[in-house]
């Protein structure tokens, strides 16, 4: 979650330097995810996914064991079938947004509604 006055891509950054120890700057906006209301959130939610990098050397990673449990290197195709359907959606787009240079908008058709 971004803090009171902070850029989304801003938030990326000091996300990934919390929870992954890693040093990454944000780089191009790859996915807008605009995810309706559901369940007890009562308001919609937009997520902002930003091409970080390549993460060369693993070892490098460090979890923030509160909230992370483990982290996971998977292939393109594989990595999607990992994560719950209302956000699966993300992983195709990303890879599509990078390879095309072009940001990608997530209606939020995919979300479990």
């Amino acid at each position: 979650m971004v803090d009171d006055g902070e850029p989304p891509h801003m938030c990326a950054t000091r996300e990934v330097g919390e929870e992954l120890g890693l040093r990454v700057r944000s780089g191009r906006l790859l996915v807008v995810d605009w995810v309706p209301p559901m369940g007890d959130r009562q308001r919609p939610i937009m997520n902002f996914i930003f091409d970080g990098g390549n993460v060369t050397d693993p070892s490098r990673i460090r979890l923030q064991t509160d909230e992370l449990d483990a982290a996971q290197f998977w292939p393109w195709e594989q990595a999607a079938t990992q994560l719950p359907h209302a956000t699966a959606a993300r992983i195709p787009a990303a890879r599509t947004a990078r390879k095309n240079q072009q940001t990608i908008f997530l209606p939020g058709e995919h979300a479990d509604t």
